[in-house]
């Protein structure tokens, strides 16, 4: 029964990641993840020093507020000014994970924080953290990977034409009043509470490679977006499995695992295409 619980949160997260990541990836914010889950340090900092230890509320409150300014300030900062995504995630990321460096060293230079477990997560302990529901034993990784994944569909399914303008053509969507900042920054919001989320269950190393490997994957293949988001899924699913096996068979972290397939999966992707060409 602990396999399932697994599974079943390996598979919400990576849809979620999936779907966001395929707009993120045509916006050329790829990247997004990997600079919000260094800039959460401050917040995981604090979060230590008002709670007295690593696994309180605090810290799960604070990293989600701290994610979320970045990511606004990353969006923000990209429409206002003629930096590339890039220069602008690599200037904030850099400047909060510092400052959550120096906090650590003048603050809480006793604490272990386990870099080991921030990269690579641990998804096979994801059931023996759990609630209580009516004598029930419920995951709490299950139910908030449940809730951002419910959110996230809703959110697509009710915006994809905005969604879908807003990415290819933002001038033509303030032409016709859709409001392509509102979409962009909620598409940020939603990567930034998926990154705070997925990091104790997935680490940030699996939370990458789901953000950017299927999407990528599936740009390669699909022509138009609504295919691109279906395959997207469908590539999900298939690297959980194989990666989770993987994992299991030469004793490796289940992030290790899955990643390593579809670094595999992308590069062997990229190859068929260009010969396709």
């Amino acid at each position: 029964m602990e396999w399932f619980w697994v599974i079943v949160v390996l598979l919400l997260v990576g849809s979620a990641a999936s779907l966001l990541g395929s707009f993120i990836v045509l916006k050329g914010f790829g990247m997004l993840g990997d600079a919000i889950s260094h800039a959460v340090l401050p917040a995981i900092v604090i979060g230590y020093l008002i709670g007295g230890i690593y696994d309180n509320q605090w810290f799960l409150i604070l990293a989600i507020i701290l994610a979320v300014i970045t990511a606004l300030s990353i969006e923000w900062l990209h429409q206002k000014t003629r930096m590339y995504p890039d220069g602008i995630m690599g200037l904030i990321f850099t400047f909060l994970f510092a400052l959550g460096l120096l906090m650590i060293d003048l603050w809480t230079y006793s604490v272990d924080l386990d870099p080991e477990c921030v990269l690579f997560g641990e998804a096979a302990y994801i059931p023996f953290s759990f609630f209580v529901i009516n004598q029930a034993l419920v995951p709490k990784q299950l139910l908030f990977s449940l809730g951002i994944w419910f959110i996230t569909i809703m959110f697509t399914v009710a915006g994809f034409r905005a969604l879908a303008i807003s990415t290819f053509d933002t001038v033509y969507a303030h032409s016709i009043r859709m409001m392509p900042s509102f979409w962009q920054y909620s598409v940020s919001v939603l990567v930034a509470i998926l990154t705070v989320i997925a990091i104790e269950s997935v680490g940030i190393v699996l939370l990458l490679s789901i953000l950017v490997v299927p999407a990528s994957i599936a740009f390669l293949w699909a022509k138009r977006l609504h295919s691109m988001i279906i395959l997207a899924q469908i590539t999900n699913i298939a690297l959980t499995s194989a990666g989770l096996f993987f994992a299991i068979y030469v004793d490796i972290p289940i992030s290790a695992g899955i990643s390593i397939i579809g670094g595999f999966a992308l590069l062997i992707s990229v190859i068929l295409t260009r010969k396709k060409k």
